[in-house]
């Protein structure tokens, strides 16, 4: 983002705890799945779907923080080992109030993506990008 438009940035949306500068516009080529996308062995990935109150309640103990009212604000996939959940990925939460998102999410072609998390026992196993490469399709 250059010094100019984040000025424009700045004027459209607002003062932000965010900086505007760290913003960015994420373009990649969606039409093959990528080779280490796949969920590991045991694991199921569903949606995108409104999520339950009991996956609601994990994001809360997991990660603590918001991200459960944020997830409640859009369309999760979620992962589950054996019916437990094991992580998730949000996508087009609307209806937030921050204001980072107030000029941002109105913008025709853009898509919001996150919270996004994966259980600390599953990290380093692919789920997370299994999770992303569901999430952005």
């Amino acid at each position: 983002m250059t010094w100019r438009s984040w000025k424009t940035a700045r004027r459209r949306f607002g003062r932000s705890t965010i900086d505007l500068r760290e913003l960015y516009n994420l373009i990649v080529d969606l039409s093959a799945p990528a080779a280490s996308a796949q969920a590991p062995a045991g694991v199921r990935i569903d949606g995108p779907a409104v999520a339950d109150d009991a996956t609601l309640a994990w994001m809360d103990v997991t990660f603590g923080g918001w991200w459960s009212s944020e997830a409640a604000a859009g369309d999760n996939f979620v992962a589950r080992r054996n019916g437990d959940v094991v992580g998730f990925a949000t996508v087009d939460p609307r209806g937030l109030q921050f204001s980072w998102l107030q000029g941002v999410a109105r913008e025709p072609g853009v898509g919001i993506f996150g919270p996004f998390g994966v259980a600390r026992e599953q990290r380093g196993t692919g789920l997370g990008k299994a999770l992303l490469d569901a999430a952005l399709r």
